[in-house]
């Protein structure tokens, strides 16, 4: 589909929210000058940004989730879900 893009086991994400997202990004990690380009030599840490830091936490939950629906029986899937979805 043009104009979109699937992401592993989720739904279309537009490249205009795609882009969005990557600025968004990009600023925490003060990486685009006053013009929205990108600062030449810049380097940080990526984990600096708490936008990326929350969507690989969110993949990595759901990837999680998908493995032990696809192998584990009943009560090791509702462990999991218990496990990454409950605070303590």
């Amino acid at each position: 589909m043009p104009g979109s893009r699937f992401g592993p086991g989720g739904p279309p994400v537009s490249d205009r929210d795609a882009t969005a997202l990557a600025q968004r990004i990009l600023n925490e990690l003060d990486l685009l000058d006053e013009r929205g380009r990108a600062r030449a030599g810049a380097r940080r840490d990526p984990y600096g940004s708490s936008t990326l830091v929350a969507g690989l936490l969110q993949r990595y939950r759901l990837e999680t989730v998908l493995n032990a629906y696809r192998h584990l029986d009943d009560v090791g899937f509702a462990r999991t879900v218990t496990t990454l979805y409950t605070s303590s």
